[in-house]
């Protein structure tokens, strides 16, 4: 008889066994289904730094063999998933070995998501396994939805990647497919590991479905692989349009990177043996003039990118406020404020903001405009549709005012209620109108004393 152990995350963490499904490997896309983990603790292996992690106990010594793993599936928190994971066992839970590192999928949030086989431990004893948490996919907190264990081999030979990907994404490592068979990975953007997995580039090739094979010494099976552009609901931003130096561009040679901006135009000289890739989201002219040299590797590509009209948006101009307003009541100058910390969701700062007091009118209701944090002048184009989109948080459970509007249009108004960590806000709308230069972006603090941050601020279009 198969024997497995199977730890469903939000319920317990010991030998369970539960079907809450008619599909027993489907998981639903209810966040309270899954385990949230927002603060970094000590690791059970004292050679590791604290992190976010998931210590599973089996209560007795087993062999193990496959790891399913279900990752965050609820639309809104599927950047909550776990991406790359450390896998380490142990028999007593003070000697740990650590096994492999591997990358998890990111969730379809869709009801029909069934996980992935991740990873073959092959029959290695262990009463313990600890999955620690070195990257997800963009969130501040980490998530997973389930995990089982199976304790006897599985020997599957059906060949499902069931693969959705990200374009941006980045490189995901040592996939499987689940079968037991040896053999070899081949396709698009794989690269075959020679121990049953491969890794994959979903950015080296763009949006699409591609194929990928597995050669065995007597089947060869075949699947695909869905990569989604950038701009998909269930995808994080696209890259930033760069600036691009043309001076580069035009020269003998070009320097070896990707270029990615709006549109591009070049008359230079790739050298040989070096790797130049343009990258617009429009426009690739190749100008009189331009060479690929003999053993360069040069590709041109249209690929999504998004201009930004906020600036400073990332807050990285070290110890300044560039190109933001801020607005303290005079009342509470020297004691509420604006400015920059190191603690940022990502790069190097985000901003801060402070209130440290309520200040009331003469009508005694709150001021709620003693504190804010605006940018100014933006334009709006009839028929397009923009993406307003921010991280924020606080030092406590408080709330936001957000107000994006300019010549008597509000195209955004909401009262956000911010928790500790950081959470992603979207709004979307299409302008009926063209708004030159008047459309102004207010964050609003003034309603609760207390600590605000925000981070990576973008307007921009979308195609």
């Amino acid at each position: 008889m198969r024997k497995s152990l199977i730890i469903c995350l939000s319920l317990c963490f010991s030998t369970c066994n539960l079907f809450a499904q008619c599909f027993p490997d489907r998981h639903n896309t209810n966040a309270f289904d899954a385990w949230i983990s927002c603060e970094d603790a000590a690791s059970p292996n004292l050679q590791d730094a604290a992190g976010k992690w998931v210590q599973l106990d089996f209560l007795d010594s087993y062999q193990i063999f496959d790891l399913q793993i279900w990752n965050q599936n609820h639309p809104e928190l599927t950047d909550m998933g776990v991406k790359d994971i450390k896998l380490d066992l142990s028999l007593d839970g003070d000697s740990w070995t650590t096994v492999d590192t591997i990358t998890i999928p990111r969730a379809s949030a869709r009801s029909r998501y069934e996980g992935h086989m991740v990873y073959d431990f092959a029959g290695q004893q262990a009463r313990f396994l600890l999955i620690s948490v070195l990257s997800n996919y963009g969130a501040s907190c980490a998530s997973m939805a389930e995990i089982k264990v199976f304790t006897e081999d599985q020997l599957i030979e059906e060949f499902n990647l069931g693969l959705e990907l990200c374009e941006n994404e980045g490189p995901l490592r040592n996939l499987s497919s689940g079968i037991s068979t040896p053999g070899s990975y081949m396709g698009p953007g794989v690269t075959d590991n020679g121990d049953g997995s491969f890794d994959f580039d979903p950015d080296a090739l763009g949006p699409g479905t591609y194929t990928v094979s597995y050669f065995t010494s007597v089947n060869v099976y075949d699947d695909q692989i869905v990569i989604l552009p950038c701009y998909d609901d269930r995808c994080g931003d696209c890259p930033e349009c760069g600036e691009l130096d043309q001076a580069l561009l035009d020269q003998i040679p070009i320097p070896e990177d990707i270029y990615q901006s709006d549109s591009i135009s070049a008359m230079g000289l790739t050298a040989a043996n070096e790797s130049v890739e343009f990258r617009s989201s429009h426009l690739v002219e190749l100008s009189n003039g331009f060479e690929v040299e003999l053993g360069s590797d040069f590709t041109a590509a249209i690929r999504a990118c998004q201009l930004n009209q906020m600036e400073n948006f990332g807050f990285e101009d070290e110890d300044t406020l560039t190109n933001w307003v801020e607005i303290v009541h005079s009342d509470i100058r020297g004691e509420s404020y604006h400015t920059i910390t190191t603690d940022a969701l990502s790069g190097s700062y985000a901003s801060h903001s402070y209130l440290s007091r309520l200040i009331y009118g003469t009508n005694g209701r709150v001021n709620t405009g003693s504190l804010q944090l605006h940018q100014r002048d933006k334009t709006i184009i009839a028929g397009e549709t923009y993406e307003l989109s921010f991280w924020a948080k606080s030092d406590a459970v408080r709330m936001l005012e957000l107000s994006f509007k300019g010549s008597g249009i509000t195209y955004v108004k909401d009262y956000l209620r911010l928790t500790d960590q950081w959470r992603h806000f979207t709004y979307r709308f299409t302008a009926e109108d063209t708004v030159e230069n008047n459309v102004d972006l207010r964050f609003i603090m003034g309603r609760e004393v207390g600590h605000y941050y925000l981070d990576h601020v973008r307007l921009v279009t979308l195609d």
